[in-house]
């Protein structure tokens, strides 16, 4: 059937609307009031080429927790990891490429792309958050099932059952299971250098039709949703963070709402195209053969080399 004139998307299905003419740049006629109030970096994820065509309304973040019991301080960075010899589940057999690798490579001061727009990966960088995995394999904190996981939800029993300690999650598998365990520490992704990062996606409301009379209709609708209480209360409610500030601090989980906001600052955007570039295949197949056991230098090599094969 047809769209409804308003709508929720996810901003890969928003790019591909776009692209497709099937919905509307908001520019000329969205109230400035209505993005005002927008947490910041957030518009970004409702822009294509500059153009805004979606209005943020629900955020989903990438982070990791740990059992508070087992650290007593938050584990920041590759060495607090490894220091700490806690099994470290995360997402690695995500296609095309695990976005936890993916976050620490760019926090490494790592490259996709270079000035021309072509792949590239910096050998430094590739070679540090590669050591981390080569070390980590070493003490037995990962291996290769790692790459059986594809989604957060997949080793969540793990988590909740004690038999691990240390996990990367997004907010809304947080959201959705958080009442089930206690004793937990919220942290950014474990980075080279403890600089947190993360990855913003999220809903926009998009809109479908180009007749003035039906695009009011739908701006009085769309007014009425981006209320900071109704928007609050519809995110907190659907475990989903608010894409407006006020909106966040008056969530009644303060601790993750302050959580949230301060990371949200952290946010790295990667274009859809250059998270299924060379570049980023490479990365992954790194990743793959340091969990099979080969060393970071080797790994690296292998990398680099299909790149400029």
């Amino acid at each position: 059937g047809a769209m409804p004139d308003l709508t929720l998307m996810r901003r890969v299905d928003m790019l591909v609307a776009a692209t497709e003419g099937l919905i509307v740049p908001l520019d000329n006629w969205l109230p400035s009031d209505l993005v005002g109030d927008l947490l910041p970096g957030t518009q970004t994820l409702g822009e294509i080429d500059g153009l805004l065509y979606g209005v943020p309304y629900a955020l989903n973040l990438h982070h990791s927790i740990y059992r508070a019991s087992m650290a007593e301080e938050p584990l920041l960075s590759f060495d607090d990891v490894l220091a700490q010899e806690q099994v470290y589940l995360f997402p690695a057999g995500s296609p095309p490429v695990s976005w936890t690798l993916m976050l620490q490579y760019l926090a490494a001061g790592g490259r996709l792309v270079d000035v021309d727009g072509s792949p590239v990966l910096d050998r430094e960088p590739l070679v540090a958050v590669l050591s981390y995995y080569e070390r980590g394999v070493d003490k037995g904190l990962f291996d290769s099932t790692l790459l059986q996981y594809t989604r957060f939800d997949d080793y969540w029993n793990h988590f909740a059952s004690a038999e691990a300690h240390l996990i990367d999650v997004d907010s809304i598998t947080y959201l959705a299971h958080k009442n089930t365990v206690q004793n937990v520490g919220l942290i950014p992704l474990p980075t080279l250098g403890g600089t947190p990062i993360t990855a913003l996606d999220g809903w926009m409301w998009v809109v479908t039709t180009s007749d003035p009379d039906r695009q009011q209709q739908a701006l009085v609708f769309l007014s009425w949703m981006m209320r900071i209480s109704q928007q609050s209360s519809f995110t907190e409610a659907f475990g989903i963070l608010p894409s407006q500030q006020r909106a966040l601090r008056l969530w009644n989980d303060e601790a993750y709402a302050e959580f949230a906001r301060l990371l949200i600052e952290s946010a790295e955007s990667v274009l859809l195209i250059q998270r299924n570039d060379a570049a980023s295949l490479a990365l992954q197949t790194a990743l793959v053969d340091v969990l099979d056991g080969a060393s970071a230098e080797a790994a690296a090599d292998h990398a680099l080399a299909a790149l400029v094969g």
